[in-house]
């Protein structure tokens, strides 16, 4: 017996799905131990969440999604700590995506949404749309067990960025995601790049034509304060970090770094959002 996915059983949880789907997910959770306790595990997830965090554990799912850290050397290009979430009984992706809802923060923005201080970018043609089957990716910020949108927020150090993808076309693409600070310094968010004896490729996106949550939270080390840019960058072929670095250094000053992306791949697409960086 095929076990139903986590994503199907939020989805379901949630009210999802279609409802003749609904007849043959009871059916299978009826007959299956394994889907039966993971159904239960969601159900309970939402009936807490629905009741709102206690004051003194209001960040606690911040701090179990942040248990493994690693911290990055301090080179100037490359200051980040990552997270990679530990085990919390279901999938981080469940979790976050019941949190948005009943918080009222709202579903997953569509990944054909521009929101309010981004743009968008095919090349040269400036403001525009992905089609339905491209590839797109957004950055969004973790904050106290919350995914909130990235454009005008002003950030802080205990705030971690988040990414979530889609890829409906039938051909895998390839994420690169970074933050540039007040003071001109690169913080990478995909791929990890914490040595500068390496050069890695971006990150390489499934097909997926469903919203998929990235597995790793990154928080930038020691951002200047001050105005931040964050872009994500989805390719068609694979693209190297320094690459990108070369290109932002040889820029002409004034230039945003997904201006600058969007002018040497016109076939990708390019988003960039503004923000603040507040250290205190």
């Amino acid at each position: 017996m095929n076990c139903l996915s986590e994503d199907r059983l939020v989805k379901a949880e949630l009210g999802e799905l279609p409802v003749s789907d609904m007849a043959g997910i009871d059916r299978h959770v009826g007959d299956c131990v394994r889907c039966g306790r993971l159904r239960e595990e969601i159900h309970q997830l939402l009936r807490d969440l629905a009741l709102g965090p206690r004051p003194e554990t209001a960040d606690s799912f911040v701090d179990g999604v942040m248990s493994a850290r690693v911290t990055a050397p301090s080179g100037r290009e490359k200051r980040q700590r990552a997270w990679l979430p530990r085990s919390l009984g279901i999938p981080m992706l469940a979790a976050a995506a019941l949190a948005l809802t009943v918080a009222g923060i709202g579903r997953w923005t569509s990944v054909h949404h521009v929101p309010g201080g981004t743009w968008t970018a095919r090349g040269h043609k400036g403001q525009a749309r992905p089609s339905p089957t491209a590839a797109s990716s957004e950055v969004l910020v973790m904050r106290k067990g919350r995914i909130l949108p990235l454009a005008g927020q002003r950030l802080a150090p205990d705030d971690a960025f988040a990414v979530h993808y889609a890829n409906p076309g039938k051909d895998t693409r390839y994420l690169l995601a970074f933050a540039v600070d007040a003071a001109q310094v690169v913080h990478w968010i995909y791929p990890e790049y914490t040595d500068e004896a390496t050069d890695p490729e971006s990150f390489p996106l499934p097909v997926s034509e469903e919203t998929r949550l990235l597995p790793q939270l990154v928080q930038p080390e020691g951002p200047a304060e001050g105005p931040m840019q964050v872009v994500a960058f989805t390719s068609q072929r694979p693209v190297r970090v320094k690459q990108v670095e070369q290109a932002l250094r040889d820029a002409p000053t004034g230039t945003s770094p997904g201006r600058v992306l969007a002018r040497i791949f016109p076939e990708d697409l390019v988003r960039e959002w503004s923000c603040t960086w507040n250290v205190r």
